[in-house]
């Protein structure tokens, strides 16, 4: 049974296409990333605003 999901696996893995994606289209993974690093950005800045209070 282990060789058969081993081999089930080489075979699975020389049947992968690199034109197939998941979740974000080509074209728009530019944009994906910058939305994520600004988000990323925004939450760091208002846990600074808030972890670091200035009176």
């Amino acid at each position: 049974m282990i060789k058969q999901l081993a081999d089930l696996g080489i075979s699975g893995a020389a049947d992968f296409n690199s034109d197939q994606h998941v979740n974000v289209i080509r074209t728009d993974f530019a944009a994906a990333i910058k939305d994520n690093a600004q988000c990323k950005f925004n939450v760091f800045d208002k846990l600074q605003a808030r972890m670091i209070k200035s009176d």
